[in-house]
């Protein structure tokens, strides 16, 4: 009878033994559950960074220690690394994705430009001959002078002659882009406006007039009375043999008793003027210069 009761005894010690040791530790490695990812939203500006955290719960619901997370992005907005270091590289939306032993879990990330607050053209003034083409470069900026770009500048110009390579662009990581301006014929003023709502800025560009590199003169007639007015048309010409237009030039005579109506003359969008010689001489040849 003693035997039986103390082998009862020893099985009940046994048992609350074994509970005790399941009670303390456990049943055996912890099964994961699922990952929850801290933040599970961010929005960042361009170059800025933030720390995911991958928080591991078992399938009893307590946190798991100690597991490797692995770390990756799906979009070009940003980037992570193995730590779970965000870090914004242009504007967009980004998933960020935690995963373990065939588990993951996702956070969005929405990158933004960083606020434009200026806008500058370069150069900001300039002269160039009829018919070139300038290149014009636009630089945005924060209120802090910090490069700002991605965002989208509206470029015009008044000048019906001249021609914008596009209307729009896109100002790059640097806060930077580039347009080409073909400026008209004749000489002028070409205003260039670069805009981004009530930003806006501008740039002169100066059209000078080609430089003269000949004259052709042609007299309405080869003789005439004395003290009769001969009409004289002058065209000025550029050593391409292009109309040199809107030149100021000076004219005189070196023969004597020869009257010009003037000593100035401005050609015309063409190159050309018109002279008006007087000869108060009989049988002279008249020379201009």
């Amino acid at each position: 009878m003693r035997t039986k009761i103390n082998s009862r005894l020893l099985r009940g010690i046994m048992i609350l033994f074994a509970v005790f040791m399941v009670n303390v530790y456990g049943c055996g490695e912890p099964e994961l559950g699922n990952i929850e990812i801290e933040p599970d939203q961010k929005t960042l500006p361009v170059g800025e960074t933030a720390d995911f955290k991958a928080v591991l719960l078992s399938t009893d619901g307590e946190v798991m220690q100690n597991v490797f997370v692995e770390w990756r992005v799906k979009g070009e907005a940003g980037s992570i690394d193995k730590t779970g270091t965000f870090k914004a590289l242009q504007p967009g939306e980004a998933t960020v994705i935690a995963e373990t032993e065939g588990i993951s879990e996702k956070a969005q990330v929405t990158v933004e430009a960083l606020p434009l607050a200026g806008l500058e053209l370069n150069p900001e003034s300039a002269e160039t001959r009829p018919e070139s083409t300038v290149q014009i470069s636009i630089i945005g900026s924060t209120a802090a002078g910090e490069s700002a770009g991605y965002h989208e500048i509206q470029v015009a110009t008044p000048t019906k002659t001249a021609h914008l390579n596009t209307k729009t662009v896109t100002l790059n990581e640097s806060g930077r882009a580039q347009v080409q301006l073909t400026v008209p014929e004749l000489p002028g003023k070409v205003v260039v406006t670069a805009s981004r709502g009530d930003i806006k800025t501008q740039t002169e560009i100066t059209v000078i007039p080609r430089p003269v590199s000949r004259f052709d003169a042609q007299p309405e007639a080869e003789r005439a009375l004395t003290a009769s007015v001969v009409p004289v048309r002058i065209k000025g010409l550029s050593d391409a043999d292009q109309a040199a237009a809107m030149n100021r030039i000076a004219v005189s005579s070196s023969t004597p008793g020869t009257v010009l109506s003037t000593d100035e003359l401005v050609l015309d969008n063409e190159g050309t003027a018109q002279l008006k010689v007087t000869s108060l001489q009989n049988r002279v040849r008249t020379s201009l210069s």
